[in-house]
């Protein structure tokens, strides 16, 4: 056996692949030499094994324990402040930190390594996206610590635990991921069989989240006792005196507004009835729905949930949305049984289920996060909301003519909803270049690059790419352009395939 000295192992996630892949390896080599009924050297094992031990010794590995201390560095302050900027909406916030940038990174930065540093009030309005929702957003400040806490801290230490049908939140994640899981499912079990869905629903579940759990489990995987400090913090921000108080305020307000709309009395009763049902926050319980930790946080909250259904309760067909709960299977009696058993565990994290939650038939239809899916001629199939997919197109349209820098990223994110995009490569060339016109708009299609300009002569593109036409250019002289307009610090868009580049400010 090659031997590999600790020196030639740079860092400990090096270290922790290199265990996990001579695990593996020495127990296909046992497996294999057993049915071969070949004789192992005894001292094989015991010196693989003591080579394992030295190096957890050595480096101190362990998945659920990581070393926190150096994760408030200024690097990564710096880090979170540029991703928020890019994803804040609020141009005034963003502008009255950029003043004092560096500064401000730094004050964050000091507080967080000494432990002191103090969350500000939540801005709470509410929006209607379908139903009402209460939406609570941070200070710039907070959105920058709550951004280190979530992406250097939670997601590193809580992700590897974590199963892969648990598909909110994360990155590769997501909805589209639920489609894929759902329907490769469905095809398994759809031959000539019925097919039987079981969909529970956690009432209320950002609400209910309670807090002493959370923690607890967080305990197990988070050893650092003023990291855990922190992020009970970050928590307990809905259980101040002012959030309960802000929210009836808010939902006055909204009322207040429907007697002055041109509706129907029956239609305005109903929503003042959807209005009243916008729960509070009660004692030692709910997360914030709007902050990046909330979301990670509550993605976790059932992940030994999770665990259970799929190995105690032997669930092969299971999905989890965030608060929803998709199992699969022919059987129906089966379903009815782990129905009851999944509500008696899920009373152990302080929640209930829906009274919606019900199994339902695919063969006859099912919806499923804003898809019908139906089994039609052996296949399964599925058609979209006509309400949602109007409001996406509504959506993009307005960011189209108003924000394509907000356009793009929005549109790229309902790919995977929508049947077909609504605008082609050509089309947002065509579009881009009337309305940036003077602003050079470089487009790659076909191997050829198409550049447009107007704030620029011809002799300076014709010298730096010492060519005679500038309309259509070859990869070479392509990527040529893009150094020169980079090196001369001239603004631009850079529309790929598959991405736009802006190189200005809209």
């Amino acid at each position: 056996m090659n031997v590999i000295t600790l020196k030639q192992i740079m860092d400990r996630k090096q270290a922790y692949s290199l265990v996990i892949c001579l695990k593996r390896k020495w127990w296909r080599v046992m497996w294999s030499s057993s049915k071969n009924e070949k004789s192992l050297p005894s001292n094989a094992f015991i010196s693989c094994q003591q080579y394992l031990y030295n190096i957890n010794k050595e480096f101190n590995l362990n998945r659920k324990s990581f070393d926190l201390d150096n994760f408030f560095t200024y690097e990564n302050v710096e880090w979170a402040y540029h991703n928020v900027c890019k994803n804040c909406r609020s141009v005034s916030k963003k502008t009255k930190f950029s003043y004092f940038s560096n500064s401000n990174i730094f004050d964050i930065y000091n507080k967080l390594n000494n432990y002191n540093y103090s969350f500000s009030k939540y801005k709470i309005f509410i929006i209607k996206d379908p139903k009402y929702r209460v939406i609570m957003s941070d200070t710039i400040y907070d959105k920058i610590v709550n951004y280190v806490v979530a992406y250097k801290i939670l997601l590193p230490s809580l992700s590897p635990s974590l199963i892969d049908q648990n598909v909110a939140t994360r990155k590769g994640y997501g909805a589209n991921k639920a489609y894929y899981y759902f329907e490769k499912y469905a095809n398994t079990l759809k031959n000539n069989c019925n097919v039987y869905v079981l969909k529970i629903d956690i009432k209320k579940y950002f609400y209910n989240i309670n807090h002493l759990i959370l923690m607890n489990l967080l305990k197990r995987y988070i050893k650092n006792e003023l990291v855990l400090k922190l992020i009970l913090s970050i928590i307990n921000q809905t259980n101040s005196d002012y959030i309960n108080k802000d929210i009836n305020n808010l939902k006055e307000n909204v009322i207040n507004d429907l007697y002055y709309k041109n509706i129907s009395i029956k239609e305005k009763n109903e929503l003042i009835k959807k209005i009243n049902e916008i729960p509070l926050y009660k004692n030692g319980k709910g997360l914030s729905i709007g902050n990046v930790c909330s979301q990670i946080l509550a993605v976790f909250y059932l992940n030994e949930f999770d665990h259970y259904v799929k190995e105690k309760l032997k669930c092969k067909y299971y999905i989890r949305y965030m608060d929803d709960i998709i199992v699969l299977s022919n059987d129906k009696l089966f379903l009815k049984n782990i129905y009851n058993l999944i509500e008696i565990e899920l009373s152990k994290y302080d929640l209930s289920v829906n009274p919606k939650s019900n199994i339902y038939k695919l063969n006859n239809s099912f919806t499923f996060l804003g898809r019908t899916y139906y089994i039609k001629n052996g296949n399964v199939l599925y058609r979209c909301r006509s309400i949602t997919y109007n409001g996406i197109i509504k959506k993009l349209n307005y960011l189209r003519n108003k924000d394509f820098k907000k356009y793009y990223p929005s549109k790229i994110s309902y790919r995977g909803y929508l049947k077909k995009d609504i605008y082609s490569l050509k089309e947002e060339y065509i579009f881009l270049s009337s309305k940036y016109n003077n602003v050079i708009v470089k487009d790659f299609i076909n191997n050829y690059g198409y550049v447009i300009y107007s704030n620029i002569s011809d002799d300076i593109i014709k010298s730096s790419l010492s060519i005679g036409g500038t309309c259509t250019l070859n990869i070479y002289n392509y990527k040529k352009i893009i150094n020169y307009l980079d090196i001369s610090n001239i603004k631009y868009i850079y529309l790929e395939k598959t991405k736009i580049i802006f190189k200005y400010d809209c």
